[in-house]
């Protein structure tokens, strides 16, 4: 619904960014054509791995 803060992490080769309004973490990766979805009880503004 709300594509937010996208980062994409060299290292592991993913995508990662936050849907808002959903409250969910996605994490994309191209090179498997997939994707994850991490859902949380609240709003989620941002998402950087450490």
């Amino acid at each position: 619904m709300l594509g937010e803060v996208p980062h994409w992490d060299l290292v592991e080769g993913k995508l990662y960014w936050v849907d808002i309004d959903s409250r969910e973490l996605r994490v994309y990766h191209p090179a498997a054509g997939s994707e994850d979805i991490h859902s949380f009880d609240q709003r989620v503004g941002a998402a950087v791995p450490d």
